[in-house]
């Protein structure tokens, strides 16, 4: 598969933010009809992760969000479907996100308290984000709230963050059995409400 990144169209589509991307073997972050998408393989010798996030563009207790879905989700790959980290591939110091790793659907908080980087997950059963649905989070200094298609999913009151994050999806997939897995996760109509 070839795949033209036109990167102008990139920058146009969000002219106020510069993009950070992760790619590299069988790994592959880009812009095209609308959607930002991160895509990744197992086939790559070792892990493979591919991520968009925000540079220079920060956000803070607000309501937030999306349209997004996600390729068939397998044992071997994850999708970090939508979501804030403050300093991205640092996950510890700061996290909100809806994902599904390992076939599991679920949200997430996460933050840095006193050395240590506790989180709290929610497990979501009879979630299929396969086709397009739309993703809200509302977080205040107290709590995140986690919706899909306007269906409030969970309601986290512990390990929120406390200073503005930047946006970023990520895909994943292990050098492990079962063998070749892809992962694709594609966002776009990112808003604040």
């Amino acid at each position: 598969m070839s795949i033209n990144i036109d990167k102008q169209k990139l920058r146009d589509a969000l002219p106020l933010w510069t993009i950070g991307t992760r790619s590299g073997d069988m790994v592959l972050s880009y812009f095209a009809d609308g959607y930002y998408t991160s895509r990744a393989s197992s086939a790559a010798p070792g892990n493979s992760y591919g991520s968009l996030w925000t540079i220079g563009a920060l956000f803070d207790f607000g309501t937030y969000q999306c349209k997004a879905y996600i390729s068939a989700p397998g044992a071997n790959r994850g999708m970090h479907v939508f979501g804030f980290e403050y300093h991205h591939g640092w996950a510890g110091e700061g996290l909100i996100w809806f994902q599904n790793t390992a076939g599991v659907y679920g949200v997430g908080t996460r933050t840095q308290v006193d050395g240590t980087y506790p989180y709290t997950i929610t497990t979501l059963g009879g979630e299929d984000w396969t086709t397009e649905k739309t993703f809200k989070i509302e977080w205040t200094s107290g709590s995140v709230k986690f919706y899909v298609d306007g269906v409030l999913k969970a309601t986290h009151t512990t390990y929120i963050h406390q200073t503005p994050m930047c946006l970023y999806i990520e895909t994943f997939t292990l050098a492990t059995p079962p063998g070749v897995e892809f992962g694709i996760w594609s966002l776009k109509e990112f808003q604040e409400l």
